[in-house]
């Protein structure tokens, strides 16, 4: 048991300290504790907000390919996300601070579409990606008059 233990101390002590991590990537781990901390009401917030700015964004880039062609704002549009993130993280702490959550959520993830995540920012990424899910269930459902095509035109007993 003692040789062992010892064989296990010297692999720990002989072994390469971890790489520090970026700010990037620490504000990414903090934000995914943040959000996996939130309780039920906020993350229902937090994913309401996240699936209006993914609507905004794809509105205006059609989607993440028009995103990765527009090079010339692209960087502009991070900055922009990431300035008004940092402008709301005084905010964090209240009740409106799943504005702050979803805003610095989205700068990363949206900061990531066209580079390879790492392993904090995947994670990150995959919980933005079901909370804009999430939130788009969420949303009432629309206004049936308005509803076009042969599923608005079906009546009670047409085969339903």
């Amino acid at each position: 048991m003692r040789s062992i233990l010892a064989q296990i101390r010297r692999r720990l002590s002989a072994a390469k300290p971890l790489p520090e991590l970026n700010p990037r990537d620490s504000e990414a781990q903090d934000l995914v504790r943040r959000f996996d901390g939130l309780d039920e009401a906020k993350r229902g917030q937090v994913d309401s907000a996240l699936d209006a700015l993914w609507t905004a964004f794809t509105d205006r880039f059609d989607g993440r390919d028009g995103f990765l062609e527009a090079e010339a704002v692209r960087a502009a549009y991070i900055a922009k996300l990431s300035s008004a993130a940092e402008r709301m993280s005084a905010q964090r702490d209240t009740p409106k601070g799943h504005y702050h959550q979803a805003v610095a959520m989205m700068a990363i993830y949206v900061a990531a579409l066209d580079a390879p995540p790492s392993p904090q920012v995947l994670g990150l990424s995959t919980r933005v990606a079901d909370a804009i899910e999430r939130g788009r269930r969420a949303r009432p459902c629309p206004d049936r008059s308005r509803v076009q095509g042969p599923i608005a035109t079906m009546r009670k007993g047409d085969g339903l």
